[in-house]
């Protein structure tokens, strides 16, 4: 798995302080022409959600740049830096990306 990119450290501790870790893991979605990425489905409005779309105040389900939430601005390097690690992760490193994002307790 690619390291978490520094500029995206900000956004992963947002994502811990108001995300429950989720009781499942996502499936691979086409996203776009190109790439497939993990995203969560079941949400009232049908969209699938990647982690920073699963935040109350996220302003998109799968946000790619700022305008994420409140804090965060519109050209947030942090955002763009996230999108682009949480896409180029392969099925065999989802479970170390989720424990990355949300750290299990012993």
């Amino acid at each position: 798995m690619n390291p978490l990119p520094d500029a995206a450290r900000d956004v992963v501790r947002e994502i811990r302080a108001t995300v429950a870790r989720p009781q499942t893991l996502p499936t691979r979605e086409r996203v776009g022409d190109f790439c497939s990425s993990f995203r969560w489905r079941g949400f009232p409005d049908g969209e699938p959600r990647c982690p920073m779309g699963l935040h109350p105040r996220s302003e998109s389900p799968a946000p790619y740049s700022g305008g994420w939430v409140s804090g965060f601005g519109p050209h947030d390097d942090g955002v763009a830096w996230f999108a682009d690690w949480w896409d180029d992760i392969e099925p065999e490193d989802l479970n170390e990306a989720m424990d990355l994002i949300w750290p299990v307790q012993s």
